[in-house]
């Protein structure tokens, strides 16, 4: 009987353990990235044609994504986002890209909003002011005659005489505290205790090079490395923003 009696009392504070008031005030907001162009999929390395008409194709897209606001408030943390490698085959590309920010208050929530690029406080810093597992060490993403981190890095390959074989580098790297771009997507959504939220994103690469103000001459300025080129780098930034679905 005392054994009968202690099981009882083991069951009876199991279930008071698992009361709703353990549940966690916090969640993840998983985010899908995916990658279009003109409404198709974006495969590295597959053939894309540019809007005044030259094949090409992708070989790279990346970003910095900061000052993420869901509607309560800035989240202080600058992320980099890579959707690359998830880009390298059509399956890949048909599941996009998840990035997972963990630790979300529970609530309601009606819209993301975010920076595409680095706020000028921290572009103030360099990676060697971070420990390695901060997205902002990265060496790579950092280029000194800018002091400025790499807001966006958007690389292709074109053939511009047609002959079939890609002859012009495409590197159209954006930086410095005036290639800061605002984004804001409304949604409605619920974060809930110890669960998972997904929001699904594409990022349309067409309007990176086809925006508000027109075809984006590539020919000029295939290649976007000197801050002289303030023109052309705040029209592509002016178009990334935009390509946010």
């Amino acid at each position: 009987m005392k054994i009968t009696k202690y099981l009882v009392l083991v069951v009876l504070f199991g279930f008071l353990g698992c009361s709703n008031d353990d549940l966690s005030d916090t969640g993840d907001l998983k985010l899908n990235f995916k990658l279009e162009y003109d409404g198709a999929p974006v495969v590295m390395f597959d053939d894309y044609v540019y809007p005044d008409g030259q094949d090409f194709y992708f070989t790279r897209f990346s970003f910095y994504m900061s000052d993420i606001d869901l509607g309560n408030g800035l989240m202080s943390d600058v992320y980099y986002i890579n959707p690359t490698n998830a880009h390298s085959t059509m399956d890949g590309a048909m599941q996009g890209f998840d990035f997972i920010i963990r630790d979300v208050a529970v609530g309601d929530y009606t819209q993301l909003a975010f920076k595409v690029g680095v706020p000028e406080s921290q572009n103030a810093s360099t990676p060697s002011d971070y420990s390695s597992e901060n997205d902002l060490s990265l060496a790579s993403e950092y280029w000194s005659p800018w002091e400025s981190y790499i807001f966006s890095k958007t690389e292709a390959k074109l053939d511009s005489d047609g002959d079939g074989i890609g002859n012009i580098n495409i590197a159209l790297h954006i930086g410095s505290d005036e290639a800061l771009r605002s984004v804001n997507l409304p949604r409605n959504f619920t974060i809930e205790g110890d669960g998972t939220e997904q929001l699904n994103i594409i990022i349309d690469l067409k309007k990176v090079f086809d925006g508000n103000t027109g075809v984006y001459d590539i020919l000029a300025n295939p290649s976007t490395h000197q801050l002289s080129q303030n023109g052309p780098i705040n029209e592509i930034a002016d178009n990334i923003s935009s390509a946010f679905q």
